[in-house]
Parts: structure tokens; C-alpha cells; sequence
């Protein structure tokens, strides 16, 4: 059974797969668990202990880019 659980960047379904028992039935499909640590303060859940990968399913990068004029804005 998939029970999709949208909303706050994938934190509501994160607290629920963490709270659940831990008996291998229970997945949870996601990429932001490591970002969602970094930009939000009070999770209901730690991302480190909480846990255990499974597997790795991809990979992706991410770049960051800004004007350089945005450095003389300081």
C-alpha cells in the first residue's frame, strides 16, 4: 500500500515513518531528509537516528548560482 503524505517538504511524512514501528514494513521514499536537518530547526524526528538507508535508488547534483554584482551589494 503507498500512502502518500504531501506537505513541508516532506517532514509530515518523515515524522509518521519515524514514529511507526520499526518491523521492515514501513518505507519512507525521500531525498530530503539531510536538507530538511540543515534549514529547519525543530523536526519531529532526527534524520540520523531515526533512520536506516536502505539503499540508493540515484544520485543528482545541485549547483548554486548568483549574479556576481551580488557581491558588491554588501
Amino acid at each position: 500500500m503507498v500512502d502518500n503524505r504531501t506537505g513541508a517538504a516532506g517532514t509530515i511524512a518523515a515524522g509518521t515513518v519515524a514514529k511507526a514501528t520499526p518491523d521492515g514494513h514501513t518505507l519512507l521514499f525521500t531525498a530530503g531528509l539531510a536538507i530538511n536537518a540543515a534549514m529547519q530547526r525543530n523536526l519531529p524526528y532526527d534524520s540520523v537516528k531515526d533512520f536506516a538507508g536502505v539503499t540508493q535508488i540515484g544520485f543528482g547534483t545541485q549547483a548554486l548560482v548568483v549574479a556576481p554584482a551580488l557581491a558588491s551589494s554588501r
